[in-house]
């Protein structure tokens, strides 16, 4: 995911719902921005109820890995 915004990153993974399944892995380039990539990706997992994972993490969170259950 190089969505980078919270918009567009909102609109990707909306986008992307209906394909997704569990043992899918998104991996964000700018997670640890907290009014972007972490925003909406809670939005949207709390919106669509999926549960995931933490895979790995770096840099304090920048590069995340989440895996769909």
């Amino acid at each position: 995911m190089d969505a980078d915004l919270f918009s567009s990153t909102l609109y990707v993974l909306t986008s992307l719902a209906p394909f997704l399944k569990s043992g899918d892995i998104i991996i964000f380039d700018e997670f640890n921005v907290p009014n972007h990539e972490f925003l909406a990706f809670e939005a949207f997992i709390n919106s669509y109820y999926f549960e995931y994972e933490v895979l790995g993490a770096v840099n304090n969170y920048y590069n995340l890995a989440v895996k769909i259950k």
